[in-house]
């Protein structure tokens, strides 16, 4: 569905919120690539700011929505925002780890993806644990 999206009819807006809601429901690794992908390009700033883009009342509610109910949607919502809208790595970073902290698939597969990128990375499978 993402890529009809954002490849048929050129919407990279629902292609990237496709790619999150698939990556939030512990969907295919590709989608969290591909949400990596599109940021690196960096040709879509627009279509990010609206898939992810929140108004300060918004930013609120999550925040309480997290404190209080420990809602890792609410915070894997937060390190969309911070990370794709406004670019703000270290903001990105601690929702993102508190989403994982609570259980968000998302932010699982999201850090699962960072590992697995990364240039420094062991050769291997990209399991732990399996000793």
């Amino acid at each position: 569905m993402a890529s009809y999206y954002g490849f048929a009819i050129g919407n990279w807006t629902l292609y990237l919120r496709w790619c999150a809601v698939a990556v939030e429901l512990g969907g295919p690794r590709e989608a969290a690539l591909s949400l990596a992908a599109v940021r690196k390009n960096g040709n879509q700033k627009p279509a990010m700011m609206n898939a992810f883009g929140l108004n300060p009342r918004q930013v609120a509610t999550l925040k309480v929505d997290v404190d209080q109910s420990k809602n890792p949607r609410a915070a894997f919502r937060l390190a969309l925002y911070f990370g794709y809208s406004i670019n703000e790595p270290k903001l990105e970073e601690y929702w993102m780890a508190k989403a994982e902290e609570l259980g968000s698939k998302g932010a699982v597969m999201m850090m699962r993806g960072r590992q697995l990128s990364s240039p420094f990375q062991a050769h291997g499978d990209g399991h732990q644990g399996d000793d």
